[in-house]
This record gives structure tokens, sequence and C-alpha cells, in this order.
């Protein structure tokens, strides 16, 4: 499998899975048929990030977006629907990410 298609399935398996807070790097790496080694490896030399940072910035990006088109969902429920199991730890990671907090993202980027 050549890096794009790779990189296609890993985004395929991710938009699949994305919502379960439980689908973590061992069970990405299962349902990419790789090892967790094999996984991070090719995300980090094709994305600049290992397989955690992979799924944790690809669901705050998806959170980002419906924190924007979705004024009126609760910020909580964005962030368990993006996959996050504790509302602290998402927000925690917003900020480290986005550099605010996902109440001032909701209210500025609207």
């Amino acid at each position: 499998m050549n890096s794009q298609d790779f990189l296609s399935l890993a985004n395929q398996v991710f938009l699949h899975h994305y919502q379960n807070p439980d689908f973590d790097v061992s069970s990405f790496a299962l349902k990419m048929g790789v090892s967790r080694v094999h996984l991070s490896r090719n995300l980090k030399r094709l994305t600049g990030r290992n397989a955690s940072c992979y799924l944790r910035e690809k669901r705050l990006k998806i959170a980002a977006e419906r924190l924007r088109t979705e004024p009126d969902t609760s910020i909580t429920e964005i962030a368990f629907d993006a996959g996050f199991s504790s509302h602290a730890y998402f927000s925690q990671c917003f900020y480290q990410l986005f550099r605010m907090p996902p109440s001032d993202w909701k209210i500025t980027n609207v």
C-alpha cells in the first residue's frame, strides 16, 4: 500500500469510528490491519503526528467545526460526540491546539 492509500484508509477508518470514546490507537491499528508501531510510524512520516496525536487533533478539528456551525449545541455534547469521554480533558486539549477555550471559540467563530 502506498502512502496516499495508507492515509486515505486511515482517514476512512477514523471517520467511521471517531465518535467512539474507546476508539484508541490499539483499535485504530487493528482496524487498519497493522501494528501500533507501524501505524504510528507511518502517520508520523505522513502527517508529522503520531497516531495518538492524529486521533486527538482530528477529533478536535471536527469539534471546532461543530462549535462554529452549531451554536445551540452544548460544548459537552459536541465533546462527547467527537469521542471525548471527559469535558475537562476535551477543554484542556482544545486549548492546547487552538489557544483558546471552547467557550471562547464558540463565541468568536460563529
